[in-house]
Parts: structure tokens; sequence; C-alpha cells
């Protein structure tokens, strides 16, 4: 993919400007940065000897007007070189619309080093679109009641002097697919009033501050559920939270979809808290989230809290310090006798107390719990009563959980297969597991980490074959079979 740079930085040429800033007509017009150059009073210069675009004073768009960054704009260079810069602290505010897609071709924008750049798409009258938009050290990108959508983008290294988030939100449903936030100061996104729509982003090591902040902080959803789905939200710093939601309204209600994601290395992994949060949380990896500077307190792979509610199915949680905690007058749906859980929850440990003990599912609240359908890390009742924190161990004021009939993890794995579907035994292993195809003789197998890393790969001439994990780490292992025919089926695997 070839890259164009667009740079907010200091100015390499003197120019002679007016102070103050410029605002479009609000005709209807559509700029192209070429536009700018000729129409805005210095607000905008070309340097003819790098190809670069220079923004020198704050910019509005006003509405029905359009900014467009198009590679037309770049057709003098060569478009891995171009670039745009702009000079001191600028504030670009769009009320208008602001396009950024130029193809194949990367956008930059980055300050310079006494520089800052605040973008505010507010109340706008046109959808805005941010394609292949690379950002970097920047003041945040506020939205406001506003159509957006970052298609490909990356968010890294936004202070947070003007917003809490690298994007803040208030009042509208900004969409986002593809998208990187990394090392940013502040959450990687925080809002109220919205439903972001989330589809394969990445959020590592946000909240470089470190202060007691989620990476994603979500307040208040709007009329549509808010969906995070196949992303990754990855931590380091010990106070800091992956997912927030809260909704303390009493009348109205956030809807939460998250599904398919990796949560992974925060000091907590999801929680929702308030009076009307109803969330759905479907085939996600919880791990790891163990890093709570109090383990008494935190270290939670799923948290309801307060009057939330919250269903959960065909999730893996293991090693956070709590697997699923639930305060106040909150309602856990884990599964029910027509509906089973098939969540795995094992190895969920915490040493807070000066035992090593493990809280698959910890009732701290006052409502009765349905946990049907699942499994703890064992399948005998004495086991699952032993990492169930409930009525019976802490008092009548304490809700009970019904977790019978408690599945294998074949059971788990193979519960929506067909006859033919693969098959791992023994499942836990030790290292040692037959991989049955169910498809006939013939077949290739792949061996992947939670992280999608792989680690083995195979081939058998029969029905199964004998594979080796114990030069691998313990954990959970998803093994790929293909077919002759080319089909494909996935079985998880737990190593010991």
């Amino acid at each position: 993919m070839k890259k164009l740079l667009l740079l907010i930085g200091l100015t390499l040429i003197q120019v002679s400007l007016t102070m103050g800033q410029w605002t479009s007509p609000g005709n209807g017009t559509t700029y192209t940065l070429r536009d700018l150059v000729a129409s805005s009073e210095g607000c905008v210069t070309h340097e003819t000897g790098t190809g670069a675009y220079h923004f020198h004073q704050d910019l509005t768009i006003a509405p029905h007007d359009c900014l467009t960054v198009v590679p037309e704009d770049f057709t003098t260079i060569d478009a891995d070189a171009g670039g745009i810069l702009c000079h001191g602290n600028v504030l670009l505010t769009i009320k208008g619309g602001l396009v950024i897609d130029c193809g194949d071709i990367d956008v930059y924008l980055e300050p310079d080093s006494v520089s800052r750049l605040r973008v505010v798409l507010d109340h706008s009258t046109e959808a805005s679109r941010f394609v292949h938009t690379k950002m970097f050290y920047m003041s945040g990108i506020q939205v406001i009641e506003s159509a957006v959508s970052f298609d490909d983008c990356l968010f890294q290294s936004f202070d947070k002097t003007e917003t809490n988030g690298a994007i803040q939100y208030r009042g509208c449903d900004p969409v986002l697919t593809g998208c990187i936030f990394q090392g940013n100061y502040g959450s990687a996104i925080s809002g109220v009033n919205g439903s972001p729509q989330i589809d394969r982003c990445e959020f590592r090591y946000n909240v470089l501050s470190k202060e007691d902040m989620p990476q994603l902080d979500f307040r208040q959803g709007g009329a549509d559920t808010l969906r995070l789905l196949n992303s990754k939200v990855v931590g380091l710093y010990p106070l800091v939270g992956g997912i927030m939601i809260t909704d303390p309204r009493e009348q109205e209600g956030t809807k939460v979809l998250v599904q398919g994601c990796f949560i992974a290395d925060n000091r907590y992994g999801y929680c929702q808290q308030g009076l009307h949060v109803d969330a759905l949380l479907r085939d996600n990896q919880i791990v790891c989230n163990q890093i709570a500077p109090n383990p008494a307190n935190d270290g939670f792979g799923v948290c309801l809290q307060d009057q939330t509610k919250a269903t959960l199915r065909h999730n893996l949680l293991h090693s956070n310090l709590w697997g699923v905690l639930v305060q106040g007058q909150a309602t856990l749906d884990m599964g029910t006798a027509d509906d089973y859980g098939h969540n795995i929850l094992y190895n969920n440990h915490n040493g807070s107390n000066g035992t090593d003990q493990a809280y698959a599912l910890y009732l701290e609240g006052t409502n009765d719990a349905s946990a049907v359908g699942n499994y703890w890390g064992g399948t005998t009742e004495e086991f699952a009563e032993g990492v169930i924190y409930h009525r019976p161990d802490l008092g009548a004021d304490h809700g009970l959980v019904a977790y019978l009939p408690i599945l294998t993890v074949n059971d788990w794995s193979l519960a929506e297969a067909s006859p033919s579907a693969t098959n791992a035994y023994p499942n836990p292993t030790e290292g040692l597991f037959v991989l049955a195809a169910g498809q006939g003789a013939g077949f290739t197998y792949e061996v992947y980490t939670l992280t999608g890393q792989q680690v083995l790969q195979g081939a058998a001439e029969g029905a199964t074959a004998t594979v080796d994990l114990q030069a691998f780490p313990a954990g959970v292992y998803t093994v790929v079979a293909r077919s002759a025919q080319g089909t494909v089926q996935t079985v998880r695997l737990i190593k010991r």
C-alpha cells in the first residue's frame, strides 16, 4: 500500500499569514486541498519543493460544505513522499463534512513536537469518513451528534489535554472497522449517549498516563445496540481496565453485544454498572486479566454490578483473578435448562487472602443466577462447588447458582457441530492427544494459540492423528482440521 504523508507539524517555509481562522462560506462547496490553497487566504499553503500542504491557522468547514482529501491533490509528486504540514496549534472544526479517502494510499496526520491538532465534528450536516488514515500525537477527535466512519485507521500517542479518549463522541454512533488504537495517553474511545459500531479493531496498551481508566469507556448507549465484534483489547498498566459500560439512567437502557473478542492483560476484562445495561457476551476469549494492584477487588474477567443484566454464551475465561463476579442486584444468565451456556472457566485463581483460591464464579449479589451447561475446570459437582461461590458459601443474603448439569470440554466444543465433527481426546490433555477429523481418511491440521500464532502443523493419511503438544506451555489451543475435500473444522483444546 502506498503511503501519503499528512503531517501536522512545523512549517518549513516562510509564509506571511494573517492571524485568526478561515471559515468556508457554507454554500454547498466541496473543497480539495488545492482549492483551499487558492481560497483560504493563507490558512492553507502548498510547498512546491516537497509537494506538502501546510495548515497554519484554525479552519472551519461550514454546514453543507465538505473538505475532501483525494489522490489528485498529489499528482505532481511521488505519492510516497507527499505531505500536509500544519504550523502551531490547529483546530479543525467540521460542521459540514470531511472525507479522507485516497484509495489504497495511506494518509498520515501528525503534529510537530510543539504543536497540537484537534479535530471536532460538530453537528455535521454531511457524513464524514476517514479511510487508511494514520494519526499520531493529536489532541483528540471529538464527534458531537455527527455521522462518521473510520476504516483501517491508526490512532497512536494521542494526548489527553482536550479529550479523555483518542475518539470522544456524544449523541452519535461512530462506525470503526479494522482500526488500531495503541499507546494513547487516555482511553482509546470514550463517549456518552451513543452506540459505537466496532468490528475487527485492536486496542493495545492505551491509557499511557497509567491512570485509573478503561481502554474503552462507554456511557449511556443510544437507540441502537452498542456492538464490539471480532476485536482485541490488550492491556499493560496495572490501573487500566479493558471495557467499561455504564448507564445510571432510570428509564433508558444500554444494549450491548460483545462477540468474538480477545480481551487480555488488563486490570479487568469487561465490567458493566448502573441501572439499565443489558449485554450479550458470546464467543469471546477473556483471559489473563490479572494485573490489578489490589487482587481482592479487581482482576475479574467479567463483572456485573448494580442492576445490570448479562447473558454469557460460548465464552472462554481463564487465568483471571476472578472468572465472573456478580455484585449488587445484577442478573446473570450463563445458561438455562433450555439453552446451555457452553462457557469454559478454569484456572481463575486469586491469592489475595493468602491462599491460592479458584474463583470461577463469585455471586456476591443478591439475585439467583442460572449457569447451566458449562465447564468449570472439572466435571464433578464437588469440583464445581469448590470454584463457585454463592449462598452456601457466603450466606443467606446472597444468591444461589444453578449449575447442573456440568459439561465436559468435548461437550462444549462439539455442542453445535455435526456428527462428523472434528474431535480431540483426551481433552484436557497433558500434551499428547488424538485428533479425529471425522470425515474419512486424509486430512491436514494446524494448532494455534489464543493469539493466533501457529505452533504446529501436520498431516494424517488415515482418519486420526496423534499430536504432541508436550513442548508447549499450558493453555487453550485451537486445532484446525482440513479434509481432502476442503472442509474445515475446528476444536478447542486445553493443555494442562
